[in-house]
């Protein structure tokens, strides 16, 4: 065991037999291999009743301990990477509950991703749009296809912000369905752009029928 370690276990066996019952009866620690490698392990220490004898046992832990490190370390790069995309990346269980939002869910809406996560997808959502991906909800869990929408969302300040929706089944490396993981962007500027080519295109139209004169169309100089 290392020498640190060592020393706490020591004074707290001591502190054990003298009564002291607010010990935790086992707590991490790090012991030394014989290769002199250190590693972690979960030491068990219990005083034997009417005794003044400690029993020790020791839990080799360390291949948890770095995994669940590297585990850590590679949900902190897709943090950075999913928080560097102006589109909001979500995460729904099999009942329709977010397990997961980007940075952009809160500077599209103005809400804090930690009020939404395990509320229902619905919640904010226009409520004309409500039944309509319910039921397609329901449909692509059992069919597993890709889903596109264009719905609206009810942002922090109660203004309707038009937002497209893709959607796709997530499944784990056992192909068990664990729910639904998909994209939605803001799309105020993209609508205004249609509509502006939509008024132009009218625009053009009713210049050409109010036309008497023949209208001559040149392309590629033809």
């Amino acid at each position: 065991m290392a020498p640190e370690e060592l020393a706490k276990l020591q004074q707290n066996n001591k502190r054990r037999m003298q009564g002291d019952i607010s010990l935790p009866d086992k707590y991490e620690t790090v012991f030394i291999h014989k290769s002199g490698e250190k590693r972690h392990a979960m030491l068990y220490s219990r005083l034997i009743p009417n005794t003044k004898q400690v029993i020790i046992s020791i839990l080799d832990i360390h291949d948890y301990v770095v995994a669940h490190k590297q585990l850590e370390e590679i949900k902190q790069q897709y943090e950075i990477v999913t928080n560097s995309i102006t589109d909001c990346i979500f995460g729904l269980d099999i009942q329709g509950r977010y397990t997961y939002l980007n940075k952009a869910f809160e500077e599209i809406t103005g809400y804090s991703r930690e009020d939404f996560i395990g509320q229902s997808f619905v919640k904010k959502l226009v409520p004309k749009y409500q039944k309509l991906l319910v039921e397609s909800f329901k449909k692509s869990l059992k069919e597993n296809k890709k889903r596109y929408h264009r719905v609206a969302f009810y942002n922090s300040k109660g203004e309707e912000i038009p937002i497209e929706i893709q959607v796709s089944n997530l499944y784990d490396q056992n192909n068990k369905l664990l729910g639904r993981v998909g994209v939605f962007r803001d799309i105020r500027k993209q609508l205004a752009y249609e509509a502006k080519i939509t008024e132009n295109k009218h625009l053009y139209e009713a210049v050409v029928e109010n036309i008497n004169d023949a209208v001559y169309i040149f392309q590629n100089g033809k």
